[in-house]
């Protein structure tokens, strides 16, 4: 059964007045666009509530840790004062070295091709490192580097037996690299550490999710985590049918020429857009240029929500003539939906939750 796409209020048309909606789709995604302090975040607030409104799961992915600030709070000073409810807040989540199966999640995390298939398969056995961070560095400690070395390996973990001996020089980058990300891993030895989650598909089906990764970590750990969840979710997408909100997108979802070496997040980012948008997930990507995205999302964009844009900026020309109206409170915006020739210069409303 097709189907149809819902309308979401937004704000008002700065030509006639009339409302101006959102054509709010089952699949599919949206850039949502502009210069700091615009007013980025409250349009998608309103968005978030008209799809929370229409049964959609929620998943808001958090750089800095601002939604959970308001988006729980209604805004008494909205025509139609609303919030967020049933959402789980996930603050600072961990991945449990067992959790990170394929060898794509480890290359992420900068493992070079020489070293990582030996290190996927040391973190598969739980058994040997139980997921205790310095036993499974105790263990990269004793890979082997002479021939001598190399049998003793092979009769100690027969599970994990190597042809050859590991060169000293990548030995010594597996270790550092270690010592590097290690802290971010979650310590199940630690009965105070409550950041790990055992069952994102479970967490996602029951409520919404606030995902506050608070940039606490590692910046390429945070892509392992929100790869590693997006990668988890895949087999109930069609079920689930989340709207996945990114603040901050080029942090994880980023251009190289700009950003970070490719992470895990940026893969699986790529892959929604292009791959599982048909399985009715929906992606808004928030951030302050669109060249800041990874080219493979950002060239497939055809829905923008505009704001202030620097003249550099690929979509300036859809902006350009565009002046705030500071005495009205919230800046204009142009909403732009390519698939159905949409082009409007639009006055935000009042957002129902506090901003």
């Amino acid at each position: 059964m097709r189907r149809k796409t819902i309308k979401i209020e937004m704000g008002s048309s700065l030509a006639t007045r009339e409302p101006v909606y959102f054509m709010a789709r089952y699949y599919g995604s949206v850039g949502i666009i502009s210069a700091q302090r615009y007013g980025k975040s409250v349009i998608a607030k309103i968005l978030a509530l008209g799809f929370n409104k229409q049964k959609r799961r929620i998943i808001i992915i958090d750089v800095r840790g601002e939604w959970r600030k308001s988006i729980t709070k209604r805004n008494q000073y909205s025509e139609y004062p609303e919030s967020l409810f049933n959402l789980k807040v996930i603050r600072k989540p961990r991945l449990r070295i067992s959790d990170l199966k394929i060898v794509e999640e480890w290359i992420h995390l900068g493992f070079s091709d020489k070293s990582v298939e030996i290190i996927t398969k040391l973190a598969n056995k739980v058994d040997l490192h139980e997921d205790d961070i310095e036993k499974f560095g105790e263990i990269l400690e004793e890979f082997p580097s002479t021939k001598e070395r190399l049998s003793g390996w092979n009769e100690k973990y027969p599970d994990l037996e190597l042809k050859s001996p590991i060169f000293p020089a990548t030995s010594q980058a597996i270790n550092n690299n270690w010592f590097n990300i290690k802290r971010n891993f979650y310590n199940p030895k630690n009965p105070q550490d409550t950041t790990w989650v055992s069952n994102w598909r479970k967490q996602a089906m029951n409520s919404n999710l606030l995902i506050d990764l608070e940039f606490t970590t590692n910046e390429v750990f945070a892509g392992a985590i929100v790869g590693h969840v997006l990668k988890e979710l895949v087999p109930i997408l069609i079920n689930l049918q989340p709207v996945i909100i990114v603040e901050e997108a080029d942090y994880l979802f980023g251009n190289p020429e700009y950003h970070v070496p490719y992470m895990y997040s940026t893969k699986m980012g790529i892959a929604y857009v292009l791959k599982y948008a048909k399985y009715s997930s929906f992606m808004m990507f928030i951030t302050q240029k669109t060249d800041l995205l990874h080219p493979a999302i950002s060239e497939v964009l055809s829905t923008f929500i505009l704001g202030r844009l620097s003249k550099q900026d690929p979509k300036y020309d859809e902006v350009r003539g565009t002046r705030p109206v500071l005495s009205k409170g919230y800046r204009p915006m142009c909403y732009i939906d390519e698939d159905d020739s949409i082009k409007i210069r639009f006055q935000p409303m009042m957002p129902p939750c506090m901003y």
